[in-house]
């Protein structure tokens, strides 16, 4: 996105990228723009790369802190008895929600367009401004599908307003008007935020043929090979919700959820109206993108607002039932202690952030202990390769996602080893993703060095996070989807070799091929 944004020009707004939408591309390029005037710096001027990646996370950041306050608006709407404050705070230390504030995607600003369409929807019960309120809907969603496409699930909640309403008003005809009038200018408006998916549509159609191929996986490609065999669903439960919400959260909502529904059949029709207007969309949009083929961390960032307000509203509802059997001690105690069980992941966290890059801790710790003009052996085909400059050293990426395809895969491993001083393991990337049969002289490698055998030991090992296998789902999270963890806090493995073997020694280790 930020070689898309770096590459306008006043002249030329085709971002010749239709991954997403131009929208976020045009809201950055005219800040930009703005910012570059108000500095005496011609208007028009094209942005450089880095200030392109500074703006995208701009407005990442300023899009979670608006979802803060719409999520509190959900929660007031909902129970408008308890207390919102708390909701700001747990919404606050979500690990997801930090995490997506930092990165230049789109999905920051998919997931403030699902929630004010919540709110804005859930206003529509009660208004008298309907036409306001549907030509504010219309533009909200229309932001969110000039954005990315997947965002046409963020029609549901206005439309099951709409549905609501058609039944409870006399004016029928004016609700159906209104409901075509939604959908007409959401299409019109995403049509004129996202243009050249309309002007260049061959560039736009080829490249979502691409993407729907990737995400379905019809088209196997290698950065989607930690999908192969896995359950959908299931997946999402173990590897992503636990790690992205902190395993309290992910529990406490779990168990709410039920006590909510359980209890909305005690409460007004309009309740449960305004509860169905909040999960139901949620729940839509989970069941498709969790049952895709690849089942990135991201594709869910939209849903991660609904575990805070359903955590929320459990501490709530434990503190109001002991205080109401008149526990005045526990209705202290519990809830505050609950409260810091589920912030706890997310101050854990922040940590990845109040630190130097990961990769740039490994790299400055190798300038200053390793021998200049070492042979070091590292993996290429990760999202950041690690900042290593030759020289001083001499760096291999070697590309171990293509080895089983090679000629003589076991001859061009064994000698790029004899070669090498030290090893160095930028990710989890690949030894996660290969352990398999279907991969069997890169299981091997790896189960070599690990066990030590290939004459490498360990040297240093950089993370943001303890490893402390018994809270593993707390602390350890290389066992999340790989992207949760390789974009912003990998861990990084430095081996250094101490027993040199020749190249045929090498080959003959690799040979014989067994399982880990």
């Amino acid at each position: 996105m930020a070689r898309a944004l770096s590459g306008l020009n006043i002249n030329d707004l085709n971002p010749r990228f239709f991954a997403y939408g131009q929208f976020p591309l045009y809201l950055s390029f005219f800040t930009g723009q703005i910012l570059n005037f108000i500095f005496g710096i011609k208007f028009g001027t094209a942005l450089s790369f880095s200030t392109s990646v500074y703006l995208l996370r701009f407005y990442s950041a300023l899009s979670v802190l608006l979802l803060f306050f719409f999520s509190k608006k959900i929660y007031q709407n909902l129970f408008p008895k308890h207390s919102p404050h708390l909701i700001l705070l747990l919404s606050a230390l979500t690990p997801g929600l930090i995490q997506i504030a930092h990165f230049g995607t789109t999905e920051a600003l998919l997931s403030l367009v699902f929630v004010s369409n919540i709110y804005l929807s859930l206003l529509l019960l009660k208004s008298k401004k309907l036409p306001q309120l549907i030509f504010l809907s219309s533009l909200v969603t229309a932001i969110g599908l000039a954005s990315k496409l997947t965002a046409l699930f963020f029609v549901l909640p206005p439309l099951i307003s709409l549905f609501f309403l058609f039944f409870s008003s006399p004016k029928k005809l004016k609700i159906i008007l209104l409901a075509f009038t939604y959908l007409f200018l959401t299409l019109s408006l995403s049509v004129l935020l996202s243009p050249y998916n309309f002007i260049s549509f061959p560039e736009f159609l080829s490249s979502m043929t691409y993407e729907v191929s990737v995400a379905r996986g019809t088209l196997d490609v290698f950065y989607t090979r930690q999908f192969r065999d896995t359950v959908a669903y299931l997946f999402q439960l173990k590897k992503i919700y636990p790690f992205a919400l902190g395993v309290p959260t992910f529990l406490f909502s779990l168990a709410s959820l039920p006590l909510l529904i359980l209890s909305s059949f005690k409460a007004s029709s309009l309740f449960r109206k305004k509860l169905l207007i909040l999960i139901l969309p949620v729940l839509t949009f989970f069941l498709y993108n969790a049952g895709l083929y690849s089942k990135w961390t991201r594709f869910l960032a939209p849903t991660f607002f609904l575990f805070p307000i359903l955590t929320t509203y459990l501490i709530l509802s434990l503190k109001g039932y002991l205080k109401k059997k008149k526990k005045i001690f526990l209705s202290s105690f519990l809830p505050l202690f609950l409260v810091i069980i589920v912030i706890l992941p997310g101050f854990m966290f922040l940590r990845t952030y109040f630190s130097p890059d990961v990769r740039v801790q490994a790299t400055t710790w190798m300038i200053k202990n390793i021998p200049s003009e070492s042979v070091v052996l590292s993996e290429a085909g990760n999202v950041v390769n690690i900042p290593l400059t030759s020289p001083p050293f001499v760096v291999n990426n070697f590309d171990f996602y293509e080895l089983h395809q090679q000629e003589n895969p076991i001859l061009s491993l064994s000698s790029v080893l004899f070669e090498s001083d030290y090893i160095i393991i930028p990710s989890r990337r690949i030894f996660k993703n290969h352990s398999t049969s279907n991969f069997p002289i890169t299981q091997k490698y790896y189960n070599l060095l690990f066990s030590k055998k290939l004459g490498f030991t360990p040297l240093k090992t950089f993370s943001d996070f303890p490893r402390i296998e018994a809270l593993s789902l707390v602390l350890e999270d290389e066992s999340a989807e790989e992207t949760w963890s390789v974009f912003d806090h990998p861990v990084v493995r430095i081996y250094k070799k101490t027993t040199p073997l020749s190249s045929f020694e090498y080959q003959k280790l690799l040979t014989t091929i067994t399982t880990l």
